[in-house]
């Protein structure tokens, strides 16, 4: 054999001088992202037929070519399995048949941990099928009785059997036709005494679903998981021409694209299989996403773009939703799952619980807005074996068992494991033979739920979100991978909005396949190891370009299409016209920033009212000139035309807007620092009362030492707060800008390792005050928190989810309660009483905890393990404070959190005539509590999809006026099938809204 470090993408190699001749007992080290080995092996003369194995030990995760075809995987020992160390290269081989050998070598699991391999072994074989078959049955049916209660009696008569039996075997025959006889007949005995005894139906019933849970990347990167897949889809594909009865699931439609692209063959393989029956895609997403961080959208998304691939792949679709190890599931994904037509949901995460075992392996699932899946969290580990004590202790911790008489079983390694091996198979068809033990039968995900939902009348109700116990520091963790996913996910929907109301207004191309291209990488950047920030260095470098690249692409795209709008738009008057676009569903009005060129000293912006107001200048390079001017009134969903003129003299400020060095004011709010910078209160002028806490301060800057005792790019560990230190006072102070329409004032501190500078942001007509952070992190192994104690007494504290908000204690209660001292949350938590509260806000941040009447957010992390250089450098972020009179429904606070995320957009232009007129706003709704979140294109068709949800809790008749080109209207699911029709009169989308619903609408155009 020969052996020379290659990469795969290279082909396979053919061996030269350079390449060294190597035998079994080789120590080797992975130079490369792989190491190829080559061999020949000829069939010699005078074989006498039948079937020829090559037994293979490589080391490390390995595929296998023969004759220049992908074949199957080869693997090391892992556990307690046999190595997957045999290729079948015939069933009926013949003198001179030659076959060529090539085998790709990967490293294994850590790349920064590179552990030596050895070459043990390279050998023709010929399998002796009885001998097998016995030694099957005598590993399960010993480990049965092992499985067994020690003095039962199923338990004393396997033994006595197979003492019996392993008696009756003429071992000093060994090698020889007699021995060959002897394991035949103790083989029968077995098989014939087992029949006696009888199986025990009471013992259990399970699907045993064939699966291999591949990690899209994690320990290594994207490029490995491609031919990750090439392993473990070949080996699920060889085992089906062995056993007929094998049956296979696997999900993520992004691992199959993999496959399509990288080995075809492999990929038509698939496809006979998925034709067969035998082979079935499950889960509908496009990857097996993190489901607390990705917003909303983005997980509709997930099943629109997955469930497509399915049917236009395979024809097939799915109902399973199919989630073994994402880290919590949140209270929104009952309705987007029903949404996007999946039924069922599987899991195995909770088992991983520190605090309290989750109470239900089998139980209704209810969602925020009362829709229902049927959710199984079986297995403790996504790497299930058909092993008998793994089969009993499940059942008999199955609480479920008195409702119903069966449970999935999904088996098989996972990652680089392979999946399923023989072992595995050979288990599962003899189990259900052995008294005590469950009776099994090979199907797949969907036959079973199936059969499941036929019994679960009396099952329990679990109505609240899936929380993890575990992992709480993903929602930190990697902050730049975070702030890309969410700067996308936001950009991605003012390109889709603009784009379709361009292409309806002045008939721009709607770009749908490069926005389709874009989305599938956010969608598979949203894996459940990458998001959450628990993977390799080499996943985040290229994530971060991957996030760069398509911003860039993003920004192009609106771009084009806010300046195709604006082209269109009459803008004739006097002055330089800017056309200021607002992409949310309410009206707003705001402090914008726009550069334009224009002469004079200062300047003033007139709104489409004919109201003048004062502009704030910025910066000036000749007669470029950036400067702010407050947008009042700006449509929903729509934009208007503001002018801005010289002024002759500088126009009187009348926002309140005052500042120094400690004093921020303006109409709603004063906030005032100490000498040393520390804010000492906020206080809101509206009511007249203060917001934080008396004696306390705020923007408290917490550094905690992290360090968890296990999973470190994972965890937060409970005793988190022992070793806690705050930043230092900031070492300068300085008011970079005092109004009138914005005052900043600048702090920078500095810790042992770090900078932090901060601009505490003050606009004239903002209830909100914006902390725009910039870090410069250089810790090890510490937390950043900003903490601010408020005035507020609350039992429970409200943050968002996607579509929605969640209430959680702010007491340790229950171990229910103290198990959650680090949460999951979108853009805000508030903390409120009857009528006052105080929102936090982000725009990037994921992690929150709210105790007594602290509210915290988390904003950096720095593990060591799996990234030893995890957040190491710079980082922006903004988050702000909201104190606000009446609850956060009354107070408006999910507007706020969205117009913090996402600003109005200010586009200079000329002065021009143009179809499309001066203030124009493409839709409106009557009801507060009604968020439109999407605006775009069909991806099918000319048709709109227009995507609603309830935020407030409530419910009500929604009429949303919609100034478009409509003839018609129909409801639809989050796969854009039409439901039924919709109520469309009188220019308005007319419909009911239960609390925290989601609806779909198709908009069918009128004909041009």
């Amino acid at each position: 054999m020969r052996v020379a470090p290659r990469y795969l993408d290279a082909g396979i190699p053919r061996a030269n001088s350079s390449w060294k001749k190597v035998e079994p007992g080789l120590t080797w080290l992975p130079e490369a992202e792989a190491t190829w080995f080559l061999t020949t092996a000829v069939v010699p003369d005078g074989w006498s037929g039948g079937p020829l194995l090559a037994r293979l030990e490589i080391g490390g995760e390995a595929m296998t070519f023969v004759n220049g075809k992908p074949h199957q995987s080869l693997n090391t020992v892992r556990g307690d399995n046999l190595p997957r160390s045999e290729l079948i290269l015939a069933e009926e081989a013949r003198p001179g048949d030659r076959f060529d050998i090539a085998v790709e070598a990967a490293r294994t699991w850590h790349p920064l941990k590179v552990t030596p391999q050895t070459f043990a072994l390279a050998e023709l074989a010929v399998p002796h099928p009885p001998v097998r078959k016995l030694l099957h049955w005598l590993r399960i049916a010993l480990e049965a009785a092992f499985a067994l209660p020690e003095s039962s009696t199923e338990r004393l008569r396997l033994v006595r059997l197979l003492d019996q039996v392993v008696t009756g075997i003429d071992f000093q025959q060994a090698g020889t036709d007699l021995y060959l006889r002897s394991v035949s007949g103790a083989a029968r005995n077995l098989e014939r005494a087992l029949s006696e005894l009888g199986p025990s139906p009471a013992a259990g019933n399970f699907t045993l679903i064939g699966h291999a849970h591949i990690d899209t990347a994690w320990l290594w990167p994207l490029a490995e998981t491609e031919r990750k897949c090439g392993r473990t889809f070949s080996n699920a594909l060889r085992l089906m021409e062995q056993y007929p009865e094998f049956r296979f699931s696997q999900s993520q439609p992004q691992l199959y694209q993999f496959t399509k692209e990288r080995f075809p063959d492999i990929y038509e393989d698939i496809k006979r299989r998925v034709a067969e029956g035998r082979w079935e895609p499950i889960g509908g997403a496009w990857v097996e996403c993190d489901c607390n961080l990705p917003s909303g959208e983005s997980l509709v998304r997930q099943f629109l773009y997955g469930k497509r691939f399915f049917r236009q792949e395979f024809g097939r679709d799915t109902d399973v939703g199919w989630w073994p190890d994402a880290f919590g599931y949140s209270w929104s994904l009952p309705q987007i799952l029903a949404h996007c037509g999946i039924e069922y949901f599987f899991t195995t995460k909770l088992t991983w619980n520190l605090f309290n075992t989750f109470p239900h392996k089998l139980f209704w699932w209810q969602g925020l807005d009362g829709t229902r899946l049927l959710a199984v969290n079986g297995q403790p580990n996504y790497n299930g074996q058909v092993r008998p004590r793994e089969l009993t202790s499940l059942w008999q911790e199955f609480p479920e068992r008195d409702r119903v008489d069966e449970l999935p079983f999904s088996f098989g390694y996972g990652d680089g494991g392979g999946g399923p091996t023989a072992e595995m198979i050979e288990y599962g068809r003899r189990i259900s033979s052995l008294p005590g033990m469950p009776q099994c039968q090979f199907g797949t995900a969907r036959e079973c739920f199936q059969r499941l939902s036929r019994q679960s009348e009396s099952l329990p109700l679990w109505n609240d979100e899936l929380y993890l116990e575990l992992h709480r520091g993903c929602q930190t963790t990697q902050a730049r991978t975070k702030r890309g996913n969410r700067k996308l996910e936001l950009l991605l929907r003012d390109v889709e909005q603009f784009a379709a109301l361009a292409d309806v207004s002045v008939g721009a191309d709607y770009p749908r396949e490069r926005l389709v291209k874009i989305w599938e990488r956010l969608l598979c950047l949203q894996f459940h190891d990458v998001l959450p920030g628990s993977s390799i260095r080499q996943v985040y470098e290229e994530a971060e370009r991957d996030y760069d690249r398509l911003i860039g692409e993003a920004e192009l795209l609106r771009a084009q299409h806010l300046g195709a709008l604006a082209a269109a738009i009459d803008t004739r008057g006097a002055g330089r016209p800017v056309v200021v676009f607002n992409s949310l569903s309410w009206e707003r009005t705001e402090v914008v920033e726009a550069t334009v060129t224009l002469a004079g000293e200062s300047f003033q912006a007139v709104a489409p009212s004919g109201e003048a107001t004062p502009c704030q200048v910025l910066s000036r390079q000749g007669r470029k000139v950036s400067l702010l001017f407050l947008a009042d009134g700006v449509p929903a969903f729509g934009y208007a035309v503001y002018r801005i003129l010289p002024a002759r003299e500088p126009s009187p400020a009348r926002s309140g807007l005052r500042a120094s060095r400690t004093r921020l004011e303006n109409l709603d709010l004063r906030l005032r620092f100490d000498r040393s910078g520390r804010l000492v209160s906020v206080f809101d002028k509206r009511v007249q009362r203060e917001a934080l806490a008396p004696g306390s301060r705020g923007n408290l800057l917490q550094l905690f030492d992290d360090r968890p005792v296990e999973y470190e790019a994972w965890d937060i560990d409970p005793w988190f707060e022992e070793q806690m230190q705050e930043a230092p006072d900031p070492e300068t102070i300085e008011l970079v800008e005092a109004g009138p329409l914005r005052a900043r004032l600048r702090q920078v501190r500095r810790t042992e390792h770090s900078t932090i500078t901060q601009d505490i942001v003050l606009q004239a007509c903002s209830p909100r005050v914006d902390f725009v952070t910039h870090v410069d992190w250089r810790e090890r192994r510490m937390l950043l928190k900003c903490a601010f104690p408020v005035d507020i007494l609350s039992p429970q504290a409200t943050y968002e989810i996607q579509y929605g908000a969640i209430t959680r204690a702010t007491h340790n209660n229950t171990t229910w309660d103290r198990a959650k001292f680090e949460v999951p949350a979108h853009r805000w938590a508030d903390l409120s009483e009857a009528d006052y509260g105080v929102a936090l806000l982000n725009d990037c941040k994921y992690g929150y905890d709210v105790k007594g009447n602290l509210l915290r957010l988390s904003l950096l992390r720095s593990p060591v393990d799996p990234d030893p250089e995890a957040d190491q450098g710079e980082h922006e972020f903004t988050y702000a404070l909201y104190p606000h009179a009446g609850a956060w429904q009354q107070a408006h606070v999910v507007r706020q959190g969205l117009q913090l995320n996402v600003p109005l957009l200010a586009v200079p232009t000329s002065a021009h005539a143009g179809p499309l007129p001066a203030t124009y706003s493409a839709l409106c709704a009557d009801r507060p509590h009604v968020v439109v979140d999407t605006l775009k294109k069909a991806e099918d068709g000319d048709d709109l999809i227009l995507r609603v949800y309830e935020a407030h809790g409530a419910r009500g008749r929604l009429n949303l006026s919609i100034d478009l080109p409509l003839a018609k209207a129909f409801e639809c699911n989050g796969l854009e099938e039409d439901l039924a029709p919709a109520d469309w009169s009188d220019g308005a989308l007319h419909f009911d809204m239960r609390p925290w619903q989601l609806r779909s609408f198709r908009l069918r155009r009128k004909r041009r």
